[in-house]
C-alpha cells in the first residue's frame, strides 16, 4: 500500500528520530529477516517500501510513545503527555489526514502488539548490575577502549575481536572550517580498519575525562550503554574535543565476564582545518 505524501513525510521524520542500532533491526523484524540493510537511509527506504501501511511501522515497539510525542509537538499538533501510544498514533493519522486507518484498527493492532513478542535481537543470560558496578564498568571501559585507540596499529591490541561481527560504527569529524565529514560502516573488521585509517591520518591521541563525563546505564534487555567525552591531542597539543557512545553486549560464549561492542558513535570536534578522503 502506497503512503500519501504527508504520511510518508511524517513516517520518515519519525524514523529519523530512531537511533541506527534500533532502526536496522526494525527492518529485519518488519520483513521477517528477508531484507538486509546497513545504513539509516536504506533502512528508512526499506521500511517505507515494505510496510503494509503507516500503522505497520508506528505500532512497532521501537517506535516509542516518547518518539511519537516529540514528533507531534515538533509538528505543532496539540497533544497531551497523558496520551497512550494508540492515541498518539491516532493523532498522527489525523494530522496526515489518513482516513483508511480507523481508531478501531489502531486499538486492535496495539492490543495485538501488547500480547506479542518480537524476535529478540540479542540472546542474553539474565543478569543485573548495581549502579556502583555500572559506574565502575563505565570507567574501566573508557580507560580500556581509549588505551586501545591510542595503539591502533597493534593488531593484537586494537582488533575486530572486541566487536560483534555486525557491529555498527558512525563517526562524524567536525573540522575548523565548519565542515562535517561522516563515516559509517558495519562489521567488526570494517569498523577497526575505518577507525585505524582516520586515527593514523590525523595522528590523534585521545584522553577521556574519567573524572566527570563518563555515564553508564543498562536497558531492560541487558544492553549496556556507555557515554564518554574527552580531549583530542595532535602532536601533544590539544586540538579539540570528542563525544562518544557505545553499546555493549555480554558474550555468552566467553568463560569470563567478556563484553563486545555492538555499536559505536563518535563525534570529533577539532580546531585544525583540513579535509579527509574517506576510503
Amino acid at each position: 500500500m502506497s503512503l500519501s505524501s504527508a504520511e510518508e513525510h511524517g513516517v520518515r521524520s519519525i524514523l529519523g528520530m530512531i537511533p541506527q542500532y534500533d532502526l536496522i533491526p526494525l527492518v529485519s523484524t518488519l520483513t521477517n529477516g528477508l531484507v538486509k540493510v546497513n545504513n539509516v537511509e536504506d533502512a528508512i527506504q526499506s521500511l517505507l517500501k515494505y510496510c503494509k501501511d503507516s500503522l505497520d511501522i508506528l505500532k512497532r515497539k521501537k517506535i516509542t510513545k516518547d518518539v511519537l510525542f516529540k514528533y507531534l509537538k515538533e509538528s505543532n499538533v496539540d497533544v497531551s503527555p497523558r496520551c497512550d501510544k494508540a492515541e498518539l498514533i491516532h493523532k498522527c493519522m489525523s494530522h496526515w489526514k489518513v482516513s483508511s486507518i480507523t481508531t478501531e484498527a489502531i486499538d486492535w493492532e496495539m492490543a495485538e502488539m501488547d500480547t506479542s513478542i518480537e524476535a529478540p535481537e540479542f540472546i542474553l543470560q539474565p543478569f543485573s548490575l548495581t549502579t556502583e558496578a555500572l559506574m565502575s564498568m563505565g570507567l574501566n571501559f573508557a580507560q580500556w577502549f581509549y588505551n586501545l585507540l591510542n595503539d591502533v596499529n597493534t593488531d593484537s591490541v586494537f582488533g575486530p575481536q572486541h566487536f560483534w561481527s555486525d557491529s555498527i560504527c558512525n563517526t562524524t569529524i567536525s573540522n575548523g572550517n565548519g565542515q562535517d565529514m561522516c563515516l559509517s560502516v558495519t562489521g567488526a573488521v570494517e569498523t577497526v580498519e575505518a577507525i585505524r585509517r582516520a586515527v593514523n591520518h590525523f595522528q590523534y591521541r585521545f584522553e577521556p575525562n574519567l573524572y566527570k563525563d563518563v555515564k553508564c546505564d543498562m536497558d531492560g534487555h541487558g544492553l549496556v550503554k556507555i557515554c564518554v567525552n574527552g580531549v583530542i591531542y595532535k602532536h601533544n597539543q590539544p586540538d579539540g574535543v570528542f563525544e562518544s557512545s557505545f553499546g555493549l553486549i555480554k558474550d555468552p560464549a566467553a568463560c569470563d565476564s567478556n563484553w563486545k561492542i555492538k555499536y559505536l558513535e563518535m563525534r570529533w570536534k577539532v580546531n585544525s582545518v583540513y579535509t579527509y578522503q574517506i576510503a
